[in-house]
């Protein structure tokens, strides 16, 4: 896609997450409303803003520019695992409808919960691939090393 296309597409994000939060705070009080607004934002586009975060604090503590590429990101992990693009893509659009679902179904437990759940299930979920990177790396220079 290139940077262009993702900066197009995270400010397209970024306007419709502002929006959804402004409309929101014009119909309180309907059925149709959420309770935990904000958190159920930050929820519906979860991967890309964790990501981003994530890679930006790995990037500075390994004192790399956080602007510096590499293959830190999530996608990158899910390929290094073993996982084709397609394998990664639908396990990313797997995971982001099940934090849409999960902060839908529990946005009762108000913003602060809500967000502090869903930050520490993404840095779970984004450990584990890492894991299997790290422990495919270490099998195939132990195996080269044999």
């Amino acid at each position: 896609m290139g940077d262009t296309g993702s900066m197009l597409i995270g400010l397209i994000s970024a306007i419709l997450v502002i929006e959804f939060i402004e409309i929101h705070a014009e119909i309180q009080g309907s059925p149709y409303a959420f309770r935990a607004v904000p958190a159920v934002a930050v929820g519906i586009l979860i991967l890309p803003l964790f990501d981003t975060l994530r890679v930006f604090v790995v990037r500075i503590f390994k004192g790399k520019s956080p602007l510096h590429p590499d293959r830190s990101h999530i996608h990158h992990l899910l390929l290094d695992a073993g996982l084709s693009h397609m394998q990664a893509t639908t396990v990313l659009l797997i995971v982001n409808l099940a934090f849409i679902f999960f902060v839908v179904s529990f946005q009762d437990l108000g913003n602060l919960k809500l967000l502090i759940i869903i930050l520490m299930m993404a840095s779970l979920l984004t450990f584990i691939p890492a894991y299997i990177t790290r422990y495919k790396k270490r099998a195939s220079v132990h195996q080269e090393g044999s």
